[in-house]
């Protein structure tokens, strides 16, 4: 997970609003295909496309834990090269939670 932008940050209430990119990567030998077919060395989609190619594949449920709610989904972008390799790219914009211990700041993590 990267975080591309810090929004606020509440630290009496340990809650942050961010938006962020999770990427995701795994292997699915049955999306293996010749490297022919994809002149900049994988296939790739963006958006609206990029959610209908994920519709009808397999892929992971990932949920992250601290994340609050979900404020707006920005949007997907996935990858699949030639060996069967699958990426997938989320931006979302949500409410996490952290837990803040302001006696040790500045080397709390």
């Amino acid at each position: 997970m990267f975080f591309v932008e810090l929004k606020g940050f509440d630290d009496t209430k340990g809650e942050f609003d961010c938006t962020t990119d999770l990427r995701l990567t795994w292997y699915d030998l049955r999306l293996v295909y010749d490297k022919k077919d994809a002149y900049r060395g994988y296939k790739e989609w963006r958006g609206k496309e990029a959610e209908e190619e994920l519709a009808k594949i397999w892929q992971p449920n990932v949920d992250v834990v601290n994340r609050m709610e979900q404020s707006s989904y920005v949007g997907h972008r996935l990858r699949i090269f030639p060996d069967g390799k699958v990426e997938t790219i989320t931006r979302m914009t949500a409410k996490y939670k952290a837990t803040v211990d302001a006696e040790r700041f500045p080397f709390d993590r």
